[in-house]
């Protein structure tokens, strides 16, 4: 019915009476003119009568014209009966077609799946009515796109907890936000996620669809980037405009950035890019921030387990392994070699130094020690707090020998200190064993217990292997050099 006008209800109904108003009309004017045309015959007829010319032949043609005359009032009646039935008729179909078109709409309205808007045919009530139902359509059907977008959404934050749910770690959470990004590309629009290192000074980029060598954003710290410092997101249309991010200054782009935290603070933004005019909508502005919100949870998570677990695995005086987390590795490390060698080490007189110094020269004891310990035994080995001013150290792939240089180098380490950490002179003993990988890691650290043991026994401040005695004491040259020793793998 698009694109054509129809007749409003008053002419529909005027139309229905057409055919009576015709046929009526018509009889008015064929009766007029037969009654007109009889008197002008009749006249005729008497005259001649009078005059004694009238024949038979005179009433014969006035009985053939009245004849003709009536069978041509019937066609005219017909016709014009036909011709007001076909008018209304149409008017008719018209309205029923309009009421059909109508009823259909309303049927969709009420399923709430509304097909093309219906155009008013006309300015009277029925067309009001199309009107009104054609206005409530576009409701309908923006309210269905709403709530069709919004369920995507909610599809769409729902995949994405579970996918960040899985992450164990930062890495596998950054990897499931770049699925996410990838998921929701568009052509000529980039995408990337920038977090703050953890100094908090400089950005990194962490996740991007950008290929490499596009133009990504210019920001080097958090500090720079409108978004992370207001704390709300940033849809730009032209970078050229004058209230622009000063980032994109001397490139044409419209951009996105929408700000990460983590822990209650600004520290990423979540950003992208695309052809200049080309303005962000409003759906995609929310998956971002669905996105970012969602990215801010999972990290922060993540970040707070892994302090805790550090907090819980670690000693809170000297940063090394506590005993519980040192013996779970080193049962764990020891699966993978076949020899490995345990040291014990412990501060001699340490209580003497603690009583007559006070506790605080006591733990910069400590320190230091922790500190020359885990410097001379080297990257590839485990070095705990065993307890109190007791050290444990494994090494795994090395032999005894290259244990005892080892930690003939700590006691060189221990050396500088005392010039370094302005604490006062102190010396340390050490016991070292070797097991294999069948041997448990309480039997080998009890072995090298025993051999530290001996170490105190013989005077302090020297080194003893179990088995072979006292290997290195304070006659032994502090070694100045780096001790290199065989790679072997690291446990987490």
């Amino acid at each position: 019915m698009s694109g054509r006008r129809a007749y409003n209800l008053r002419t529909i109904l005027l139309l229905n009476h057409l055919p009576v108003l015709v046929f009526a009309l018509a009889i008015l004017v064929v009766t007029g003119f037969v009654i007109g045309f009889l008197e002008i015959r009749t006249q005729a007829l008497m005259v001649e009568a009078e005059q004694g010319v009238l024949k038979a032949s005179d009433l014969e043609s006035m009985g053939h014209w009245l004849q003709g005359a009536w069978l041509g009032s019937l066609g005219v009646f017909f016709v014009a009966a036909v011709v007001g039935v076909w008018v209304a008729l149409r008017a008719n179909l018209g309205l029923t077609r309009r009421l059909d078109a109508i009823t259909r709409y309303a049927k969709e309205l009420a399923a709430e799946s509304p097909s093309e808007p219906l155009e008013p045919l006309s300015e009277d009530a029925l067309g009001e009515v199309e009107s009104c139902l054609s206005r409530l359509g576009e409701a309908v059907r923006s309210r269905e796109a709403a709530r069709a977008a919004e369920s995507r959404l909610r599809l769409f934050e729902a995949q994405l907890q579970r996918a960040l749910s899985y992450a164990s770690d930062e890495p596998s959470a950054l990897a499931a936000v770049g699925r996410a990004l990838e998921s929701e590309s568009r052509e000529g629009v980039a995408s990337e996620l920038l977090l703050a290192d953890s100094s908090q000074a400089h950005m990194r980029l962490a996740v991007t669809d950008v290929e490499e060598g596009s133009p990504r954003c210019r920001v080097s710290s958090p500090e720079q980037c409108p978004a992370v410092r207001h704390g709300v997101s940033m849809v730009c249309e032209d970078s050229a405009r004058l209230d622009a991010c000063p980032m994109l200054i001397g490139r044409r782009c419209s951009s996105l950035c929408v700000p990460v935290s983590i822990a209650g603070r600004t520290v990423g933004v979540l950003r992208s890019e695309g052809r200049v005019g080309e303005v962000p909508e409003a759906d995609r502005v929310r998956i971002f921030e669905v996105v970012a919100r969602e990215t801010s949870g999972r990290l922060s998570m993540l970040r707070a387990l892994s302090s805790s677990e550090i907090a819980a695995s670690t000693d809170p005086l000297t940063g090394l392994l506590n005993r519980r987390s040192f013996e779970a590795q080193a049962s764990a490390r020891a699966r993978l070699h076949p020899r490995y060698v345990v040291v014990m080490a412990d501060i001699d007189h340490f209580k003497k130094l603690n009583d007559t110094n006070g506790h605080a020269v006591g733990d910069k004891v400590i320190r230091a020690f922790a500190n020359a310990l885990e410097a001379g035994a080297g990257e590839e080995a485990l070095v705990g707090r065993h307890g109190g001013e007791e050290f444990v150290a494994m090494f795994g792939g090395v032999s005894p020998r290259e244990v005892v240089e080892a930690m003939e180098r700590v006691r060189g380490l221990m050396a500088r200190s005392l010039t370094e950490g302005h604490i006062p002179a102190y010396t340390a003993s050490f016991g070292v064993a070797e097991a294999i990988s069948a041997d448990a890691i309480d039997d080998a650290i009890q072995r090298a217990d025993g051999a530290l043991y001996e170490a105190k026994e013989a005077g302090r401040d020297r080194v003893v292997l179990c088995g072979k005695g006292v290997v290195a004491g304070p006659s032994s040259p502090n070694l100045q050099e780096p001790l290199i020793l065989s790679a072997s793998p690291r446990v987490a």
